[in-house]
């Protein structure tokens, strides 16, 4: 059917409609409304007389098809559009017409636009009052329309802004910056960092007090020795500070076996072990603890091992630890097997007299002599090399290599394989610290530390320095 045919069976439909009373009449869009895509609209008509039980709807732009708004559904007066983002600004028209294309109605002109964006709403932020410091989350909703908005604080001299950790259309999580002063501050939304360009509402927010501790293990040992055997007890001394601003009531200290050969290693007969310490320890360095700890060394193989020592505040019970990377210690141990006399030997069979005879022993004796450092006067947070010089001042060689150890009183520890010295030698063996030092004042060495060399005098293997520091 060409389109002369066409038009003139449209128009003889339309008549006969008309003729026989069906009709039907747009109603929304009236004329001369704006509707955005993205949002839902509702499509209304009335109609009348005896028609198809479906119609379709279809969007007109200059008497042009522009989109099928819906194939068919009923006709029962309206139909929820949502208009598709594809589809572009213009001057447009809506036409409802039966599914058999008998009755059909078009709207009046109305205008489409691009979406806007929807202004975010908070209607919560959690908790009200917090550390500066501390995570918030903001809820509400449109948080997601524009992630270059900023969480801002204003308050009653100053404005900042709070990280953003996550976001998505009902809920914000920010941190409050640690610098803020206690007092009562606004949250808003802004477009950029404290521009006055508020996009949301205002919601009050209190900023508490600090309570704040900074807890730091800056020295642990063993009671009298480092050396023990399996089955052997012994006590674990911990010295523990406080430099931050909040007093601390209660902490639980935690000792454990690391860094050694697999061992049944008991604290007070378990795996490890904690202590709870109920003791007011004051704020800002003024007041150190020591605190002591039963170690027992069951079924313990041989070996070089390692104690850690660590500390956590528990009361108050909403009280932060600024830095817990302070709060352990570690300290080096040594297991060895218990020492059993030698079976006795048979009585000798003297076949005649023996001459006396004079037996001397040629023993070494190693001796630290002395400790140089690298810089020579160290700051916080440098790292040093420690030069040690180990002499042997006995008569006799020390013809197996041997084991140095260092160990600065803040728990940084290491040990150095030593070359034999013959008498009268000596040799210089180093080590550096591979962390940042934290406390300045002591280094500690000790020659032949795990008694490999049988020395004329094993009293004197230690030396202690005390050096400056800017």
């Amino acid at each position: 059917m060409d389109r002369i045919a066409r038009a003139m069976c449209v128009t003889f439909m339309a008549c006969t409609a008309v003729l026989t009373g069906q009709t039907i009449s747009v109603t929304v869009p009236a004329g001369g409304e704006s509707w955005e895509t993205g949002r839902k609209y509702t499509i209304r008509w009335t109609h009348s007389g005896k028609m198809a039980d479906t119609v379709k709807i279809v969007l007109l732009a200059g008497g042009a098809w522009a989109a099928d708004i819906v194939d068919s559904t009923d006709n029962d007066g309206s139909c929820g559009w949502t208009i598709p983002a594809a589809v572009r600004p213009g001057t447009y028209v809506v036409r409802v017409k039966t599914t058999d294309n008998a009755i059909m109605a078009t709207s009046k002109a109305f205008a489409i636009l691009p979406a806007t964006a929807a202004e975010p709403v908070i209607e919560k932020v959690t908790p009200a009052q917090a550390e500066a410091g501390t995570e918030i989350v903001l809820k509400g909703k449109n948080f997601a329309v524009n992630n270059a908005w900023r969480v801002s604080l204003l308050g009653s001299a100053s404005c900042t802004t709070a990280q953003i950790k996550s976001n998505n259309d009902s809920q914000i999580t920010a941190e409050i910056p640690k610098n803020l002063s206690p007092g009562e501050w606004r949250i808003s939304l802004t477009l950029n960092a404290c521009d006055g360009k508020k996009i949301s509402n205002e919601v009050p927010f209190i900023i508490l007090p600090l309570r704040e501790a900074d807890m730091a293990a800056t020295n642990c040992g063993f009671y009298d020795k480092e050396t023990f055997t399996a089955g052997e007890k012994a006590v674990l001394a911990l010295f523990t500070v406080n430099h931050g601003p909040a007093n601390i009531k209660k902490y639980k200290l935690t000792a454990w076996s690391i860094m050694g050969p697999p061992a049944a290693f008991n604290v007070k007969g378990k795996s490890s072990a904690e202590q709870i310490v109920s003791y007011d320890l004051d704020p800002k360095g003024n007041d150190t603890k020591h605190d002591a700890i039963e170690v027992e060394i069951k079924d313990s193989q041989p070996g070089v091992y390692t104690m850690n020592i660590s500390v956590q505040p528990l009361d108050p019970a909403d009280i932060r630890d600024a830095q817990p990377e302070n709060n352990l210690c570690q300290l080096p141990f040594q297991i060895r097997l218990p020492l059993q006399a030698p079976p006795l030997p048979p009585p000798l069979q003297l076949q005649e007299p023996l001459s006396p005879r004079i037996i001397n022993i040629l023993l070494p004796d190693l001796v630290v002599e002395k400790i140089a450092l690298s810089p020579a006067t160290p700051k916080i947070g440098d790292r040093i090399t420690f030069t040690v010089t180990i002499a042997n001042h006995g008569s006799g060689d020390a013809s197996v290599r041997s084991t140095t150890w260092f160990a600065h009183h803040s728990c940084v520890f290491g040990y150095i394989d030593t070359p034999p010295v013959k008498a009268g030698e000596k040799v210089d063996v180093s080590w550096t610290n591979t962390e940042e030092l934290r406390t300045l004042g002591i280094i500690f060495a000790r020659a032949d530390y795990s008694g490999q060399v049988p020395e004329s005098n094993e009293e004197n293997n230690d030396l202690e320095l005390r050096y400056p520091y800017q």
